[in-house]
């Protein structure tokens, strides 16, 4: 998580395509994308303001990342002291979108399409 200094505003990515994820799974930059627009289009009670929700549209580095084209990243800022000095300290890295998903194998989608 990147985080700049004096604002309260600390930015991380969400999904990143093509990469395996801590559940060992992989998304396209498609089904990224759709799931951001869906998650964008809803109400959250996360106890922090998202100021921005976006698709990396090229290769960039944020910080002192580098974000593939087709990444999710969540720009939040923070206003509960606790939480900032968590996030601050490094005892809270990370940002998730507490999505859940179905897994489906290559072997049973191919025969779902037979």
């Amino acid at each position: 998580m990147e985080i700049p200094t004096g604002d309260r505003l600390a930015t991380g990515l969400i999904y990143e395509p093509d990469v395996f994820d801590a559940e060992g799974c992989v998304y396209s930059a498609e089904t990224i994308r759709a799931a951001c627009e869906r998650w964008n289009g809803q109400n959250h009670d996360l106890g922090v303001v998202v100021v921005s929700s976006v698709i990396a549209d090229t290769d960039m580095t944020v910080g002192n990342s580098a974000v593939k084209a087709g990444s999710w990243l969540v720009t939040v800022r923070v206003d509960n002291d606790e939480t900032w000095q968590q996030i601050t300290s490094g005892a809270l890295t990370g940002l998730s979108i507490g999505g859940y998903a179905v897994k489906v194998h290559e072997s049973n989608k191919e025969n779902d399409n037979a």
